[in-house]
Parts: C-alpha cells; sequence; structure tokens
C-alpha cells in the first residue's frame, strides 16, 4: 500500500503463541534447522496471518501446524496487539507489523513424550543469564524436513536471547 507521503508501505499481521508453564517460564523457538545447519530465531512461535483470517483462526492454525504436538494441551487466555514499524528484513520494505500475542498456559497432562530431548549441555553452553535453571532443549519435527529446537525460559532470559550478543551464542 502507498502512505500520505506516497512511499511504499507494507502491512504484516503476526500471530505469535505464548504459552505459558506452571513455573511461568514460557515457550521459545531457539532455532530451526534449515539447510543442513540451525539457524538461530530466539522467537515465540508464531506466523503471519493469512488473508481473511480471524485471530481466533490463526491461533488454530499455528497450533496444529507448528505446535501439533501439544495442540491439544494448550488453553488460550487471553491476546493483546501491538503494532511496530520496522524495514523488513525479507523484502527490505518499511513494514507495519500488527502483531497479537495469544496468552495460553498448558495443561497439567501435557507430556513431551513425543519429542526428543536433546544436548543437555547446550543450555549450559549458553552463558549465565541464559543457562540458569539447567532447562532442557527439546527437537520437534516440524513441517517439511525442517526441525525446530524448543525450550521454557523466564522473561530475563528471552530478552536477552533476542539481543544481537544472544542470538551470536546461539548461533555459535
Amino acid at each position: 500500500m502507498l502512505t500520505a507521503a506516497g512511499e511504499l508501505e507494507r502491512v504484516a499481521p503476526v500471530m505469535v503463541i505464548r504459552i505459558v508453564g506452571d513455573d511461568g517460564s514460557f515457550l521459545v523457538q531457539l532455532a530451526k534447522w534449515t539447510n543442513n545447519h540451525f539457524v538461530a530465531t530466539s522467537l515465540l512461535p508464531g506466523n503471519k496471518m493469512l488473508r481473511g483470517e480471524t485471530k481466533e483462526m490463526a491461533v488454530e492454525r499455528i497450533l496444529k501446524t507448528k505446535l501439533a504436538f501439544m495442540c491439544d494441551h494448550v488453553l488460550v487466555s487471553h491476546m493483546e496487539s501491538s503494532r511496530a514499524k520496522a524495514t523488513s528484513n525479507k523484502t527490505k520494505v518499511s513494514t507495519t507489523y500488527l502483531r497479537t500475542v495469544c496468552y495460553t498456559t498448558l495443561h497439567k497432562s501435557f507430556a513431551w513424550a513425543k519429542c526428543d530431548v536433546i544436548a543437555p549441555h547446550l543450555m549450559e553452553s549458553l552463558p549465565p543469564p541464559v543457562a540458569e535453571g539447567r532447562r532442557k532443549v527439546y527437537l520437534v519435527k516440524a513441517d517439511g524436513d525442517s526441525i525446530v529446537l524448543y525450550t521454557w525460559l523466564r522473561e530475563h532470559q528471552f530478552e536477552w536471547l533476542t539481543t544481537p550478543a544472544g542470538m551470536d551464542s546461539i548461533q555459535a
């Protein structure tokens, strides 16, 4: 779309899901296997919303596709929306992101039985702000041939991981 000044601007509605565990930590996607190596992501699970899709439909789609291994154990609490402007890394176009966070909890019936626990030393190799709590890293088969690494983090750990230094520590 064009702005009032005649500049190209992209609008991208995005849905992310914040799944909170019993101890207050939340599920974070650490990395994704792409082109025969892991690429650091440090994101809440989520995706762009599809044209004509409601927020509820987007949550259901993301749970069934990206989080199928736990979708039947997630309880939706509420949603919060925000708006942010940035230049897209992918398209290099000025973009307004319409971001909705769906806050959820994980039912006690959930068990990581369908997921492999990998590399306990992976978390230990990260700097202390992230490594505290000796958290497990879970390897989950995702769409196609991709594999995603998930773990549970607290707010300060997640905030640090989203910094350039945090992203570099995962990528290393």
